[in-house]
Order: structure tokens, then C-alpha cells, then sequence
């Protein structure tokens, strides 16, 4: 509308030698009426979708967590990608990693100092390994204790347990990653530590892993140890459950 009236009113008939300075001044008046109709419309338009949010909506924005990982990038890429199949945003789910300096007091460390600078969460879930940690691992487990925000989401010996999960019910004794590397590669030829899309390869057999891992925790319970169990169950269920809010 807005194209079609500045040709009507400025076009020039080549018969006419001089410029109707009236007829100037209509057109330009006519194509401000039509911007400005324009604009207010868009306003309120606007306006309207912002202040009545759907019930779904106000949900999601109520619905924030915080995920921080020892791991550089398989644990990060895990989680990512599994928001990314969910169809959760970045502004739900925020997804951290603590770099070179791995180590469970890192995260826990990392995990305040974030929340603390980036507003508050629902929840903040600090990811991380037993595997070699010793002392640091303790530490972070104690100082998760005695913050209400903050969740522990450890894995025994490490996250690739979690991995494994998705295949048996495995209950074997493994004190590290290269332990458990060739049970893994069994299940998963080619499997590597750095390979790309690990999600996608094993998210058909997640709710195989989240049983396995319940069971696996219950016999760790009943044997009076902690060896061969991952809590990264906890956190898949969380996600699985904030993306179940987008659906109501």
C-alpha cells in the first residue's frame, strides 16, 4: 500500500512541464498516515502477545536450570544435544563446562560462582567423575550438601558408566575410564572418547539406561558401596520433564 501510493502521488505525467507542488505535499501527507496506521497496528499487535501469554509459556520462563560439567565435551555435547532433540532452549537449560581445570571442587566452585553472577535457578546440577579424583571428589559431594541449590550428579567411575547403561544391566568393578573403555567398544564398535554425535547413537536405549541405572544403584546400596553408579539419570529425567511442560 505503502509502494502503490508514493507512485500515485509522485508520478509526473510527461505532458506536465512544471510540478504540482499541492500535489506533492498530498502524497507525502497520505504516505505518513499510512506509515503511522502502520506502526500502531504493529504496536499493539505486539503488545497484546506479550501481555497475554499462553498457561505453556509462563511455565517455560518459570522453568530454568543450570548444568555444569567437569568434562570439556562429552558431557556438555551429550546434554546439548539431547535439549536440542527435545526442542528446549538455551534459555531453559544453560549448559556449562569448566574447561582445563577438571576437577569436582571445580564444578562445584564454577557451579556457585555462575549462579551467583548469571541470576538464580531452580536447580544447578554439578556434573562430574569419581575416576582418580580422590580427595576432590569428597569435597565437591560435602560442599553439594550443604547448598540447597545445588544437585550432585556423579558417575562412578566416570559418565561413559552412563554410556554403557544403555546396553546391560552392568555391575562390574571398574576403578577408571580406560577400565571401562573396551566393555564400552564392545557394545558400540568405534566407539572413542571424542567422537561426535554419541547422543544420537545411544538416545533410543535412554529409558533402557535410566532402569539399569536405578538397578545398578540398588545393588551398589545393598553391597554398602558406591562402585558402578551414575546419578546422570537424575538429570536426563529433569530434562525429559521440562520438555514434557512445553506440551501442556
Amino acid at each position: 500500500m505503502v509502494i502503490r501510493s508514493l507512485f500515485r502521488f509522485s508520478l509526473i505525467s510527461p505532458a506536465k512541464t512544471k510540478i504540482n507542488a499541492k500535489h506533492i505535499y498530498r502524497g507525502a501527507m497520505e504516505v505518513c498516515r499510512i506509515l503511522k496506521d502502520w506502526s500502531m497496528a504493529n504496536h499493539f499487535k505486539n503488545r497484546k502477545k506479550s501481555k497475554f501469554l499462553r498457561p505453556e509459556e509462563i511455565d517455560e520462563q518459570k522453568t530454568r536450570i543450570l548444568i555444569v560439567c567437569e568434562g570439556q565435551k562429552t558431557e556438555p555435547d551429550y546434554f546439548k544435544a539431547m535439549c536440542s532433540d527435545y526442542k528446549i532452549s538455551g534459555a531453559n537449560i544453560i549448559i556449562y563446562n569448566t574447561g582445563d581445570r577438571s576437577s569436582p571442587k571445580t564444578v562445584v566452585d564454577d557451579a556457585v560462582k555462575y549462579n551467583k553472577q548469571h541470576g538464580s535457578f531452580d536447580a544447578v546440577y554439578c556434573v562430574f567423575d569419581k575416576d582418580g579424583h580422590g580427595k576432590s571428589y569428597e569435597e565437591a559431594l560435602n560442599r553439594i550438601k550443604s547448598r540447597k541449590e545445588l544437585i550432585a550428579i556423579h558417575s562412578v567411575p566416570c559418565f561413559e558408566f552412563w554410556i554403557l547403561l544403555h546396553f546391560d544391566r552392568s555391575l562390574g568393578c571398574w576403578n577408571r575410564y580406560a577400565d571401562i573403555e573396551p566393555d564400552i567398544k564392545s557394545k558400540m564398535p568405534g566407539y572413542n572418547k571424542a567422537m561426535t554425535g554419541l547422543y544420537d547413537c545411544i538416545k533410543d536405549y535412554t529409558e533402557i539406561a535410566i532402569q539399569n541405572a536405578k538397578y545398578a544403584e540398588q545393588e551398589a546400596e545393598r553391597a554398602g558401596t558406591d562402585m558402578s553408579t551414575t546419578k546422570i539419570y537424575l538429570l536426563v529425567e529433569k530434562i525429559k520433564e521440562i520438555a514434557g511442560e512445553r506440551n501442556r
